[in-house]
């Protein structure tokens, strides 16, 4: 085909006339942007604070000293700060029994919760007791709101005291709290399931503890049955990195914290209690 035929043939074909785009643009309306609005039921609140007593025994009760601890929980934590573990309860009903264990001694708490564990040495008339927990708002501001409840005079004297701690981190605060000494006891009550905190627990607690005359008090239960050998790990991995010694002294299956759960629930139930010291 020549030029002059091609030229002949677009001069012929049809015009095709291009159609205006169309505008698709929505304008928005009131009622359509209801669709991002969050319900106002969406933030549910916090759970509130619970209150808990605990019963002493009355053959544990010496003239001039309350016959129940009444303590504030936080209403709900990770961290199972809202909780007073059966652990907790033995550990508590050990000291009032055997009131030696924290007469006249300083005492440490780690990872305390509601610090019922404390607040028995106050009862029992330990020197001097420091309180600690994970640093979170709300767990050390109800520790010390039930020491400021429940311990006035021990807070305003400094014979009570609270701080956050960090397992593993620097451990000069908690000793400036104790005229920068190490403690005569420490008490760890249902900490160690934390599996793979435990080496840092174990670096605080050595740092901490008096050798040759310092006790370490530390109830557990095995929460998880199956993993029962690494709760004692703990123990394991403190006579190897640390030199610890340990003993079991007490054993105590009290009701299950939660009836329904994994694993068996005898083992679920039964407390354990050791001692570890350093030579």
């Amino acid at each position: 085909m020549t030029q002059e035929e091609i030229k002949a043939q677009e001069s012929t074909a049809p015009v095709v006339e291009e159609k205006p785009e169309e505008d698709n643009t929505y304008e928005l309306e009131e009622e359509d942007y209801k669709l991002f609005e969050i319900p106002d039921n969406y933030w549910k609140p916090p759970p509130e604070n619970t209150f808990q007593d605990f019963e002493r025994k009355p053959e544990d009760v010496q003239p001039g000293t309350p016959s129940k601890i009444n303590l504030r929980l936080i209403g709900g934590h990770s961290l199972w700060g809202h909780w007073i573990w059966n652990a907790a309860l033995l550990m508590a009903y050990r000291q009032d029994t055997d009131k030696f264990l924290t007469k006249n001694k300083t005492v440490l708490e780690l990872g305390a919760g509601g610090a019922l564990n404390s607040f028995i040495a106050a009862i029992n008339d330990a020197k001097n007791i420091v309180i600690t927990d994970y640093p979170d708002k709300d767990l050390i501001e109800n520790i010390e709101y039930n020491a400021n409840n429940l311990f006035p005079e021990l807070v305003k004297q400094k014979k009570m005291s609270v701080i956050d701690h960090l397992w593993g981190r620097d451990v000069s605060p908690i000793l400036a709290l104790n005229n920068n000494e190490k403690f005569d006891v420490v008490l760890l009550a249902d900490v160690i399931f934390n599996h793979n905190q435990q080496k840092q627990l174990l670096q605080s607690l050595y740092n901490t503890l008096k050798p040759k005359t310092g006790i370490a008090l530390v109830y557990f239960t095995h929460h998880k049955p199956w993993l029962a050998h690494k709760d004692i790990e703990f123990f394991e991995n403190g006579a190897a990195i640390y030199g610890f010694k340990y003993e079991e002294f007490e054993t105590k299956v009290m009701k299950p914290m939660f009836e329904v759960d994994f694993g068996s629930e005898l083992v679920r139930s039964t407390v354990h209690g050791y001692r570890m010291w350093l030579e």
